[in-house]
């Protein structure tokens, strides 16, 4: 026969184990999450570790920046931003020129991204950078590669507008 404080104590021990692992799960789940891409898929892009910052926006925008940090001086980042436009009911097609003055160099125009996407240089201070702006039904997106590191032979202008298209596509995928 069974002691009743042991089987009060085997409950107590059985609460307590699904509490924990119910509060497991909840912390697990609060970790950061980009929805266009995961941090392996960045860490291959930007060559490196990559940290995860999902930085708010109003009205419903997501923003994802990924950072690959060899040194404090010595860093590559990708920023992913989609948004909903403003008012669905005007002219869609004007949204991606709307945000042309986010581009360093002349936009040039990309076919099969999207609707009306353009890529451009997205250079700030010694940063240099490469940026694909379009748009997909109602949602405008933006995706950024750039890198302080001017010598490594991995982020060239060519290339990062190469990884910028590449990345560009897939968030316009997962948008249509």
């Amino acid at each position: 026969m069974h002691n009743p404080s042991q089987q009060k104590r085997k409950w107590l021990t059985w609460i307590a184990f699904a509490c924990l692992a119910a509060f497991s799960s909840a912390a697990h789940a609060q970790e950061a999450h980009c929805a266009w891409m995961n941090d392996a898929t960045a860490s291959g892009l930007l060559n490196g570790p990559v940290t995860l910052a999902l930085e708010s926006a109003p009205d419903d925008q997501t923003i994802c920046v990924f950072t690959y940090a060899r040194s404090v001086k010595d860093y590559s980042t990708l920023r992913i931003s989609v948004q909903p436009l403003k008012d669905s009911t005007k002219d869609p097609t004007k949204a991606v020129h709307a945000h042309v003055s986010l581009c360093t160099s002349p936009p040039g125009a990309l076919k099969a991204i999207g609707n009306e996407a353009i890529a451009c240089s997205a250079d700030i201070g010694y940063s240099r950078g490469e940026q694909v702006i379009g748009r997909v039904r109602d949602r405008l997106f933006i995706v950024t590669v750039s890198s302080t590191m001017a010598q490594a032979p991995t982020m060239t202008r060519p290339l990062l507008r190469e990884k910028t298209t590449m990345i560009a596509e897939q968030v316009a995928g997962a948008l249509f």
